[in-house]
């Protein structure tokens, strides 16, 4: 894919790239602002998934905004797909990075305020249907006044439900095979593929976790240490958990193995150095295992985790 030369835009530099092609940022000289855009290859002559719901989005605060597309086209005359959104230098990875390494914490009336806005934009999505399927820090964008814009929807795809009895069951079939492993659902592991928008709470429970240590919660380096470190944290559901899903005798009976761990508790892991207030710890390990249950069933809505006692008092301006 050819560098972006498009007379409206100056490009500066490229702030990332991918399997789905890249992303620059560039001065709009019309409107005299930096702007980050990312170009990607058109597999189709339908407008893509990815516009389409960055179009719902577009009047979320909590989301990145969208500003134009235009399309190109490269030098073997393949189009080029080219989005152009606000920039925002810094996402919450980079952020967290830069309290590691000094050995600080992230103030809880701070992380209270990132987590406040996640979710809020999280609300936004789920009550259009949609679904990001890939939240992680990485993909969550943090400006200088402390705003959270939640980027990057390549992967966020808008689920169809049914109401069946009174549940409502998500009847989209999509691939397991998304959202990092860090921050991935469970059910995700074990191939549920008629998930739903509680594997988003998942994710987030994780990320909320992790802005109070700069590190993430559940490091494993594979799917199966990935279970195990649920386990190591979350203790071991009731082996009827596993029904639902096709996974091998074999896997069972090791996990039963586990079924007497000493789990670490969540109190301890996200105030070790005994810096944050008790009642707040308290709070967010409330607000934490309602979101990382393995039951997705049981698992809180976005809506409900902003009334939970640890943000509902938090107060946001936009």
């Amino acid at each position: 894919m050819s560098l972006l030369y498009i007379p409206e835009y100056n490009p500066l530099s490229i702030k990332g790239s991918g399997s789905f092609g890249y992303v620059v940022e560039a001065f709009d000289k019309k409107n005299n602002i930096n702007v980050a855009i990312k170009r990607t290859h058109k597999v189709s002559n339908k407008l893509s998934r990815e516009y389409e719901i960055l179009s719902q989005v577009r009047e979320c605060p909590y989301c990145v905004k969208l500003f134009d597309i235009f399309y190109t086209t490269d030098d073997d005359k393949r189009v080029i797909q080219n989005l152009v959104f606000e920039a925002v230098p810094q996402n919450l990875d980079n952020y967290m990075e830069k309290y590691q390494k000094e050995k600080k914490i992230i103030p809880i009336d701070l992380i209270k305020k990132i987590s406040k806005q996640l979710l809020l934009g999280l609300n936004f999505c789920h009550k259009k249907n949609i679904i990001h399927r890939d939240l992680k820090p990485e993909n969550i964008l943090f400006t200088k006044d402390e705003k959270v814009k939640i980027c990057d929807f390549g992967s966020s795809k808008i689920i169809e439900y049914k109401i069946i009895g009174k549940k409502k069951v998500s009847i989209t079939h999509s691939t397991p095979y998304i959202v990092s492993r860090f921050y991935r659902a469970p059910e995700l592991i074990f191939g549920k593929y008629d998930y739903d928008s509680k594997i988003d709470i998942f994710a987030v429970g994780c990320i909320i976790a992790e802005l109070f240590t700069c590190v993430p919660l559940f490091p494993g380096s594979n799917e199966g240490l990935q279970i195990i470190e649920y386990i190591n944290i979350l203790g071991l559901p009731d082996i009827s958990y596993f029904e639902e899903f096709n996974i091998p005798q074999s896997f069972l009976e090791f996990l039963k193995g586990y079924k007497n761990i000493k789990t670490h508790p969540l109190n301890l892991i996200l105030n070790q150095d005994k810096k944050y207030d008790k009642k707040d710890i308290e709070e967010a390990c409330d607000l934490l295992y309602n979101m990382l249950n393995w039951n997705y069933e049981k698992r809180f809505t976005a809506e409900e985790c902003l009334k939970h006692s640890f943000l509902k008092d938090v107060k946001i301006e936009n």
